[in-house]
C-alpha cells in the first residue's frame, strides 16, 4: 500500500500537536520529494501553527510563503495564527505589508487588522480595528 496526502497529513498534524514540529516537517518533505501527493493548506497549517507557538516566527512565515508560492490559499484560520506583540512600539507607528502570490506588493495595509494596546505585562489595555473609518491617532490625541 503507498502513502498518500492523507496519510502524510495525519503524520504532520500528529507531530505538530505533540510539538515535534521539524519530525512534521521531515513529512512534508516525504511527501513532496517522494510525490505522494501535493501539499495544500492541510499540509502546512499544523506545521505553521506549531512553528508560531515556539516561537520560529521566520520559519513560519517561510512555510507560508511555500504553501502561497505552491498554489494553495491559506485558510483564514492560517493567517489569523500570525498574532505578533511588539510591546515597546505605540499601535500608531504600526504598519503591515504583504505580497501577494503573484508578487505584487501590497503596503500600509488597513483592512481586518487589530491593533491592541498592552501593559508591561502584556495584558490588553485596548483594542482597536485599523481600517478605513476607524479612529487615527495623531499626537496621541483621538482624530475622528
Amino acid at each position: 500500500m503507498r502513502a498518500n496526502r492523507i496519510t502524510y497529513n495525519s503524520f504532520i498534524r500528529y507531530y505538530s500537536a505533540v510539538n515535534e514540529v521539524d519530525r512534521a516537517i521531515v513529512m512534508l518533505r516525504m511527501m513532496q520529494e517522494k510525490g505522494h501527493g501535493v501539499p495544500t493548506s492541510s499540509s502546512y497549517t499544523p506545521i505553521i501553527q506549531t512553528l508560531c507557538e515556539v516561537g520560529r516566527l521566520d520559519d513560519a512565515v517561510g512555510f507560508m510563503v511555500e504553501l502561497t508560492e505552491g498554489g494553495s490559499i491559506p485558510r483564514e484560520y492560517t493567517y489569523r495564527l500570525f498574532d505578533v506583540t511588539f510591546p515597546e512600539i505605540p499601535c500608531t507607528l504600526l504598519s503591515l505589508d504583504a505580497m501577494d502570490i503573484s508578487g505584487e506588493q501590497h503596503l500600509n495595509i488597513k483592512h481586518d487588522i487589530f491593533k491592541k494596546r498592552i501593559d508591561s505585562h502584556g495584558n490588553v489595555i485596548e483594542t482597536r480595528q485599523d481600517g478605513i473609518g476607524a479612529p487615527k491617532i495623531i499626537n496621541n490625541s483621538l482624530i475622528n
